[in-house]
């Protein structure tokens, strides 16, 4: 009943919505989960193939998209990269053959659907928008951010004023979390931080306040996360935004005051909420950042706070070095890991150190081709395209991959259906230039920008 409820559901919105207004869906998902009661069917539930009942709305709003997208532009977009096809395809085929020399085939199985469902989506996202021009995908954009700033508020909202829903369970820190649906602390981090390069971008180009409240309103709940990663990703983001922005017409940097201050402003705010919220236990937790050099030096003594990571990513580099070329196969590192794994119960929190056990050097290959493709299209479309808004856009994306290989050498967020929705909503943009290109030449593009009555001001600021 249940099943077939969700199925018709997903018809509905097919036939009646476009592909861009179902995807606001997921910020309105969001919105329900950061007011969601804490203690009723909680999103680490699962059901059939293990699925967690967090995914089960999320992956409902892809799923539709993508349906009214095949409805509405008939067969698969044709013109994906090359780089997308042959990464995607090299990840699909390590995953199918790896059922050679599993031990575990159920997880197996597990993974390699995640795997398939997840590229699967990727790719029918893009197709779904692909016939979106640019001010259709602005217009996408902005409404997008305005929910997921309303998601935010009530994030913050909730902890201030019902202590009560800080469900961490991490009380000697009195941490508090996004949502009691949304399982992993780095899964609810995932949902915002890949947004604010775009946003402090957007506001640098267009210097409108509302992207600028969504950054300070992102710091905020970031920061009183107490997310070591997300703080990390966080700071690293805004700084190469400063840099990035402060870019001149050659390669001089030009220092623009109003930019550096808003910066620090927001850093400022973030800091000054979690201290009042943790103080001393956030100060501490900020300062147990450097303890993640010693997770690589293994002096880490039992009992200490990362002493489990730093155990655990020491046996997944032993595992590595026992099956360097085929690795354990999809699904199957936990396996190998051995007692370790089930007295700690957690990961490597290293993306890399993770999926080389894993994968081994055969499929860690195709992964990241398939990372390392999408920062430099995300980079090239950038610098193509003569709208200054886009490029706003594609630089805050560009920016989001650069953070993503930072916070990878302590986290791994690649199995959370929240960063896949994120790279559709990239690439697609990466491949709305081409419609600019199909529009004219550079010359007639630039007259037809300039001449815009919305056209963005231009000029150090």
């Amino acid at each position: 009943m249940n099943a077939a409820f969700i199925i018709l559901l997903v018809l509905a919105f097919s036939i009646s919505l476009e592909p861009r207004k179902i995807y606001l869906l997921w910020a309105a998902v969001l919105i329900i989960y950061a007011a969601w009661p804490v203690g009723v069917y909680g999103g680490d539930e699962r059901l059939a193939f293990n699925l967690p009942f967090e995914y089960v709305p999320l992956l409902g709003v892809f799923g539709s998209g993508a349906l009214s997208g095949l409805m509405r532009n008939g067969p698969l977009y044709r013109r994906f990269p090359k780089w997308l096809c042959l990464s995607a395809g090299g990840i699909i085929l390590y995953g199918l053959a790896s059922a050679l020399w599993v031990t575990d085939y159920t997880s197996w199985f597990q993974y390699l659907g995640m795997w398939i469902t997840y590229i699967a989506l990727l790719f029918l996202v893009i197709h779904s928008l692909s016939k979106e021009t640019p001010p259709g995908l602005f217009w996408f954009l902005d409404r997008l951010l305005f929910l997921l700033g309303g998601f935010l508020v009530i994030v913050i909202l909730r902890n201030l004023v019902v202590p009560a829903a800080r469900y961490s369970g991490i009380e000697e820190f009195g941490l508090w979390d996004f949502s009691p649906m949304i399982r992993y602390r780095i899964s609810q981090i995932i949902t915002v931080l890949p947004f604010v390069p775009v946003a402090a971008m957007l506001y640098f180009a267009c210097h409108k306040i509302r992207y600028l409240l969504f950054v300070g309103a992102a710091a905020i709940a970031i920061f009183a996360s107490f997310s070591r990663d997300g703080i990390i990703g966080l700071i690293f983001s805004l700084l190469l935004c400063a840099i990035l922005g402060a870019r001149g017409s050659g390669k001089r940097l030009v220092i623009r005051p109003r930019r550096v201050v808003a910066i620090l402003l927001v850093l400022l705010l973030g800091v000054t909420f979690a201290f009042s919220l943790g103080g001393a236990n956030f100060i501490g937790r900020v300062f147990s950042v450097i303890s993640i050099a010693d997770i690589w030096g293994g002096t880490l003594n039992p009992g200490e706070p990362l002493w489990g990571r730093m155990v655990i990513l020491q046996r997944a580099v032993e595992v590595f070095f026992q099956r360097p070329l085929l690795g354990t196969g999809m699904g199957n590192y936990l396996e190998f890991l051995g007692p370790v794994a089930e007295d700690l119960a957690m990961s490597p929190h290293n993306l890399y150190v993770t999926y080389l056990s894993e994968f081994g050097i055969l499929g860690f290959i195709p992964l990241m081709a398939f990372l390392v493709g999408v920062t430099h299209f995300l980079w090239k479309k950038s610098r193509e395209t003569v709208d200054p808004r886009l490029r706003a856009i594609l630089q805050g994306f560009f920016i989001t991959q650069l953070t993503f290989f930072v916070m990878f050498f302590a986290t791994d967020f690649l199995v959370t259906p929240y960063v896949w929705f994120f790279w559709g909503i990239a690439l697609t943009f990466g491949l709305a230039t081409r419609s600019e290109k199909r529009a004219g030449g550079p010359h007639a593009r630039q007259v037809a920008i300039m001449s815009a009555p919305s056209a963005i001001p231009s000029g150090n600021h």
